[in-house]
């Protein structure tokens, strides 16, 4: 008998080496999911903040007339991966400027109960609530507190 792999020994290996590779590339394609949602949820959370912070310092856009308070900024649901954001001045509203989360990330549910809103000069939210960002079966979910603490984390 000669030394060598006999042809199962062959196909064996060669299988298990398939099945080895395909769970890799599996587990890889879930990863650029989970990481999508935990990016988009992130930059949600930082847009929040933002608007927070312009509302503490009081900042007034150009669309409010110049003789106008600032009360504070709304941030409202629109659909399913949409939200917007508007400037509540004392005399009016100027036109709210939405935004589009990426392509299959969405919203779980509308914002609950109502609208978030930053009053100026105060840290306190109305409206704190936990919204939930998905894109297949990853969830990211944001937490507005009513003391004003935002923060996020992957369920």
């Amino acid at each position: 008998m000669k030394p060598g792999f006999t042809i199962i020994e062959l196909m064996i290996t060669v299988v298990i080496g398939a099945l080895l590779i395909t769970g890799a590339m599996v587990a890889y394609r879930g990863l650029g999911a989970r990481q999508s949602v935990k990016q988009v949820g992130i930059s949600f959370q930082t847009d929040l903040k933002s608007y927070q912070q312009k509302a503490l310092t009081g900042t007034k856009p150009s669309a409010c007339e110049a003789s106008d308070t600032i009360e504070g900024y709304r941030i409202s649901n629109v659909d399913n991966d949409t939200f917007s954001v508007v400037a509540v001045c004392g005399s009016g509203s100027p036109e709210s400027i939405e935004f589009n989360l990426p392509e299959g990330v969405e919203f779980q549910a509308a914002f609950n109960p109502n609208d978030i809103f930053f009053p100026v000069l105060t840290a306190e939210v109305t409206g704190a609530q936990t919204i939930v960002l998905t894109k297949d079966n990853y969830r990211y979910q944001v937490i507005i507190e009513p003391s004003g603490v935002i923060r996020g984390q992957m369920l």
